[in-house]
């Protein structure tokens, strides 16, 4: 609902979200078993005690864009009757996930675009490493053809679920790290992306390199 001139919007939402992942592969390579993050069982399904089939989900969040500045807030929340939200270790019996969010944009010039975002999940999680998130990202048009970027993120699990980054490693620990990356505009309809993360685990248990890219075609 936009109002103030679209200035400002206000977004609501609520449905349900399944953790189920049914095209993933188990250990032994069928499709018997649900496969998430190697743990080899079904995310989803109460009789494994993993995310208690699905959950209930409401949130909002209000924002404003005007000029260079834009900035917003929002809370989104989700429940599970007798959940152990195994997939998540930081998150022990807890039945609910809370998460909070605010981000900052400014726009120096048409050219530089700076982001800052930042999330804290509720105070039940067991792990305090787990419950701050933040990225701080600086973007640059340039030129029409080529967009590049830079940030240092800091993911928790449960602090970010469904994440739209493409570069996040869903092993329960979180990550943080650098990523740089381009967009580029080949044709009208044609795009294409190469990103590469360079960080480790929260618990600093493993070092993390990824790299993405992708070609898209629109019709």
């Amino acid at each position: 609902v936009p109002f103030a001139n679209g200035a400002w919007h206000v977004n609501v939402a609520g449905g349900r979200y399944s953790w189920y992942p049914t095209d993933a592969l188990s250990d032994n390579g069928t499709n018997d078993q649900a496969n998430y993050g190697g743990l080899g069982v079904q995310m989803g399904d109460p009789s494994t005690g993993y995310g208690a089939g699905t959950w209930t989900y409401v949130g909002g969040q209000i924002y404003y864009a005007k000029n260079k500045f834009d900035a917003g807030v929002g809370y989104h929340y989700f429940k599970s009757k007798g959940a152990t939200q195994g997939q998540f270790a930081s998150m022990g019996t807890k039945e609910n996930i809370q998460i909070a969010s605010v981000g900052l944009g400014y726009h120096f010039s048409p050219a530089f675009y700076a982001i800052a975002d930042y999330s804290r999940v509720n105070s039940e999680i067991n792990d305090p490493n787990q419950k701050n998130s933040f990225n701080v990202q600086l973007n640059w048009q340039a030129t029409k053809m080529f967009n590049f970027h830079v940030a240092y993120r800091r993911m928790s699990n449960p602090g970010t679920l469904a994440c739209t980054y493409d570069l996040q490693s869903y092993n329960g620990n979180g990550q943080k790290g650098w990523e740089i990356g381009t967009d580029i505009s080949l044709q009208k309809n044609v795009s294409a992306c190469a990103y590469y993360f360079d960080g480790k685990n929260l618990d600093g248990s493993a070092k993390l390199k990824m790299a993405y890219g992708n070609l898209t075609f629109k019709f």
